[in-house]
Formats: C-alpha cells, sequence, structure tokens
C-alpha cells in the first residue's frame, strides 16, 4: 500500500513539473514570435533543472541555430566572480576587504586613490567614473587592444566623482582595478585564478576571459533587432574589459556555479556568507552587494521575494542570472539581441513556477513605433510620440526607449530621421543635453562639420562635469586638431 501510495505521488510531482516545464516552453516561444527574446534559458529549483531552451539564431549569417549549450559574452555578470576570487585572495591573507588600494597599487591615482579600499572598489562606492563613457572610450578606444596601464591613467585623469564610500554609483572601472588588483598580489593572471579556483573545478568547460576560442562547442554572435531583421552589433577587444565585462559562458556552466554557492567550494563558510549578502541599501526595496543586486519584488497582492541577481550587457549580448536561495530556484537567462525586456520575462517565469497567471506579453513600444515610422514616415511618429507623450497611458515615451529605437535606427542607416528624433527630444525632454551630443555626432557622419559643431558648442562650455558636456568639448579639440592639420598639410 505504501509503494502505491509514493508511486502515485511521484506520478503527480512528475506530472506537475511537466506542466510547468511546457508552460515556461509556451512562454519563451512567445516571446520569441513576437521579437521579444532570441537566447537561451535555463529554469531550474533544488530538484534540478525544469526547462533549458534555446530560441533563434547562434549565427544568422550562415544559418547556424542557437543551441542550449551556445556560449555568449556574459557582460558584468562576469563581477560576481572576480568578487569571489577576491574572497579567495582575502581567505588566502593577501589582502583584506579594507586594505587601500594605494598600498596594493601604488602606481594607481596617488593621492586620489589614498581613501580607496578594496571594499569601496567591489560594492561600486569607490567613486570612480565609469571608464566606459568616457569620451571616445566605447566605440573607439575600446575597439583596439589598449594595455592596462593605458585604462588606469584614463580612470585617474577623471578624479572622484564623489568621496570613497560616501554615495553608490556602478562603474566599470571598479572591477577593472580589482581585476589588476589580483593579479598583481597573486603574481597571476585573472583567467588563470579563475580556471583553477572555479571552471576546472567545477567543470564549467565553455566558461573563460576574453576572445571566445574556436574550440567552444557553439559561439554564439551578437545583434540588434528591428523591424523583423537583425544588425550586426559592432565589436569591441573584449581583453579591455578584463575583471568587469570579459568572460564568456553558457547556461549550464552558470548553473553548476550558482548551484555551487549552496556549499562552499573555495570560500570558508564566513567569507561565503559575506560574498553574498546585501551591502549597501540603494532604496525601501533595492540593495547592492558585491556584484549582487537585491530587489524585492511582488508576484501577487499576497506574494513577494527577494531576488539575488546579477545582470550583464555588452554589444548586443544581454544576461541575467536570478536567484532566490530561501526557494531554491534559479533562472538564467542569456541573449543575444540587445534584449530588453529582462525583468519581465523573469517575472513571468516566477509566475508560472508559483502557480500564477502571466502578464500579456505586447511589442515593444520602439518595434511599435518603428513600424509606425515605415508606414508613414517620421513626421506622423513625431506627432504620435507627442500625443502619448501629452495623455500618457500603458504605453511609455521616455528617454531609454526612444535612445534603444534611435540606435537600432541609426544602424538601418536613417541617419537623418534619428536626427530628427533627437531635436524632438531635445524640446520634449528639458536637460536632454546628450541629445545635443548625439545631432552633433550624426551631424559629423552626414559630412555637415559646422552644423555637427553648432551642437557641441550649445553644451560644451556649460558643467564639464557633467558626461555630455566632456563628450561635446572632446568632439570640438578634435574637430579643431584635424582643422590645424589640414592648414599644415
Amino acid at each position: 500500500m505504501r509503494c502505491r501510495m509514493l508511486s502515485v505521488l511521484l506520478f503527480c510531482c512528475c506530472n506537475l513539473r511537466a506542466q510547468v516545464s511546457d508552460e515556461l516552453k509556451n512562454l519563451l516561444h512567445s516571446y520569441h514570435e513576437k521579437a521579444q527574446f532570441d537566447g537561451v534559458a535555463l529554469v531550474a529549483d533544488m530538484d534540478g533543472i525544469i526547462l533549458q531552451e534555446a530560441f533563434g539564431w547562434a549565427d544568422i549569417e550562415n544559418g547556424i541555430a542557437l543551441s542550449p549549450a551556445g556560449s555568449f559574452s556574459i557582460g558584468a555578470l562576469e563581477q560576481v566572480f572576480t568578487a569571489l576570487v577576491a574572497f579567495r585572495m582575502v581567505e588566502e591573507g593577501l589582502m583584506q576587504l579594507d586594505a587601500p588600494i594605494s598600498e596594493l597599487l601604488p602606481d594607481f591615482c596617488g593621492d586620489t586613490a589614498k581613501d580607496i579600499q578594496v571594499l569601496h572598489l567591489l560594492t561600486h562606492t569607490s567613486g570612480l567614473a565609469d571608464y566606459s563613457t568616457l569620451p571616445k572610450f566605447w566605440n573607439e578606444e575600446l575597439q583596439k587592444p589598449q594595455s592596462a596601464p593605458y585604462i588606469m591613467d584614463q580612470i585617474c585623469r577623471e578624479g572622484l566623482l564623489f568621496a570613497p564610500g560616501s554615495a553608490y554609483q556602478f562603474s566599470h572601472s571598479n572591477y577593472f582595478i580589482i581585476g589588476q588588483v589580483v593579479e598583481k598580489i597573486s603574481g597571476r593572471p585573472l583567467e588563470w585564478l579563475l580556471d583553477t579556483y572555479l571552471f576546472s573545478e567545477l567543470g564549467m568547460m565553455q566558461s573563460g576571459l576574453g576572445v571566445m576560442p574556436s574550440s567552444l562547442l557553439s559561439p554564439v554572435k551578437a545583434y540588434y533587432t528591428l523591424g523583423g531583421t537583425y544588425l550586426s552589433s559592432p565589436g569591441i577587444y573584449m581583453p579591455n574589459l578584463l575583471g568587469t565585462a570579459s568572460m564568456y559562458s553558457n547556461a549550464y556552466d552558470l548553473y553548476i556555479w550558482e548551484r555551487s554557492l549552496y556549499g562552499h567550494p573555495i570560500l570558508s563558510q564566513e567569507n561565503l556568507e559575506e560574498f553574498l549578502r546585501p551591502v549597501y541599501q540603494l532604496s525601501e526595496k533595492t540593495a547592492a552587494g558585491y556584484g549582487w543586486m537585491y530587489e524585492q519584488l511582488s508576484l501577487s497582492k499576497t506574494d513577494s521575494l527577494i531576488v539575488m541577481m546579477a545582470e550583464g550587457m555588452v554589444r548586443g549580448f544581454w544576461t541575467g542570472l536570478y536567484r532566490i536561495p530561501e526557494r531554491g530556484i534559479s533562472i538564467i537567462l542569456l541573449s543575444n539581441n540587445g534584449f530588453t525586456r529582462q525583468k519581465d520575462l523573469m517575472l513571468d517565469i516566477l509566475r508560472i513556477l508559483h502557480q500564477q497567471k502571466t502578464k500579456p506579453l505586447v511589442s515593444t513600444p520602439s518595434e511599435q513605433w518603428y513600424q509606425l515610422f515605415l508606414s508613414k514616415g517620421m513626421t506622423a511618429l513625431l506627432s504620435e510620440l507627442t500625443a502619448i507623450k501629452k495623455k500618457p497611458g500603458t504605453m511609455s515615451v521616455n528617454i531609454s526607449n526612444l535612445e534603444y529605437l534611435a540606435e537600432r535606427m541609426l544602424l538601418k542607416g536613417h541617419l537623418q530621421e534619428v536626427d530628427s528624433l533627437f531635436q524632438w527630444m531635445i524640446g520634449q525632454f528639458p536637460g536632454y543635453d546628450f541629445g545635443h551630443f548625439y545631432s552633433g555626432k550624426i551631424n559629423l557622419h552626414l559630412h555637415e562639420t559646422e552644423r555637427g559643431i553648432i551642437d557641441f558648442k550649445k553644451i560644451s562650455d556649460t558643467d564639464l562635469s557633467r558626461q555630455a558636456y566632456r563628450h561635446a568639448a572632446v568632439e570640438l579639440k578634435a574637430i579643431e586638431q584635424d582643422s590645424d592639420q589640414d592648414i599644415k598639410d
């Protein structure tokens, strides 16, 4: 009798698990069919993997479909791995979390770095400017190999945005410097440290740093999508992002690493607990940790939970690892098409896991606006945007989703139309200084140098502590240098 009851229970559990898997698969298919998600999804609980599926293309030019084994650049998700190596250095007595960076890297930033501690770098509270946002750096300098001393020198030139420990601001500079610290004090490359402590130990055979090797099972290319077409993402030299966004991996490798956090493969229990805890409270419902973010989310009026997450985005790749340790849930989403609906998809997955209804899925505003542009032109699009902004409803007209649209339209060659969009944004969003900068760059591409100079000058002589103004000032200096060179020639 007991055996029969146990068999019935097992059958019911297996049926429920299969049903959940089918619901998750249908959800992901619906996102994919509406051009919301290309990539790999893995969902697991403490009993193991519930779903691991791939949607879309790994290499559309050569007709290679994505597979669950596909390896993606994971962007800033690398930071939790770099932080783990830093904790290993603490465990081995090679440094302390409160150690001044000036002692570990004496040549870094001089007096500027004297108050920056390892803890500040690991929690994005150092005040260092993000080197990926420096003028001409992301789209020009980082496309070519750069030495670590050169990158550190550029970071130092910016000074501090605030006193170390007094505020939180995400900056790739923090983890680039941490990467340099652990290499210096260990005498080993960061890739060797990760391979020794994690990749080889856990069997993460599809993970590494830098350029993806041809030996990977399924290397994945990145794209942007708009209007049903795939646009190749501009390249970047990944070793320039060592420690902060240079890592590649696949869903299963990330899964076996995430499962290892329920034990302590390379850290003592005390240090593991420190590595996993929130450190800096950002708001009532959000906090930051050592490369992690923590957010209290509501699934329904009666059910809320805290999600521990690490996300990354680089050149069309977008990745997210979400943990709910008290419920044993792990969600891993890897995309190669400039995915923007990560939170919506993650929440819908959680709703299915908790037997709740998912939200209705609609096309993104940028996709709807692009279709309007194609059918009726730019004037009609701007009129529609104006009407929506005056009477906001379910669709939001904000700088983020408009820049998303503009970026993809530029890749499709709609330069003059995008310039009109930026001019509209400047008029609609007071203080949107980057609109002048982007408009100036478009005019330079159109060989309208004088118009570009006018755009840059609208912001270059004001507050140089603001990012857009610094970018405009650099562009004006470059134009002046080119003009002087032309005169000499």
